[in-house]
């Protein structure tokens, strides 16, 4: 069973369904209106890049601010949601066929988030629109 090659992108598949649910946030300033930028990665690395050339007029490094960044924090097994691992569950592959496998093994995934801004109202705009709507503990 350990030793056999699986990879079904299923981590990469959440990293990307979390993304999605920050895509259309958007900043207003007088007319105009920007979207803001989304990518993976810790916010640490996005002060790295601009700490890296103090001069503001040198154009070598570029960064659009403000910018929301995430990454998994971490990875942890729900002993909670752990069914017997002999239970199966039966999927539809085809109209007359059924598919069968063992129940997954439940993990949960913790994400951390970062806004970077460069006013303090650009981030409040920003964090507005999130949290409203946003729930810690969301199931996918």
């Amino acid at each position: 069973m350990l030793g056999t090659y699986t990879y079904h992108e299923i981590f990469r598949r959440s990293v990307v369904a979390f993304g999605t649910l920050f895509n259309n946030i958007e900043l207003r300033r007088n007319d105009e209106v920007m979207k803001v930028p989304l990518a993976y990665g810790p916010k640490a690395k996005f002060l790295a890049r601009l700490d890296q050339v103090p001069d503001p007029t040198n154009k070598r490094v570029q960064l659009t601010l403000p910018r929301i960044s995430f990454e998994i924090n971490g990875l942890e097994y729900d002993s909670s949601r752990k069914v017997s691992p002999t239970q199966k569950i039966k999927i539809a592959s085809t109209a007359d066929k059924n598919k069968s496998m063992f129940m997954p093994v439940p993990y949960n995934l913790s994400f951390e988030m970062g806004i970077i801004s460069k006013n303090q109202d650009d981030g409040l705009q920003i964090i507005e629109q999130i949290l409203p709507y946003f729930q810690p503990h969301y199931n996918m």
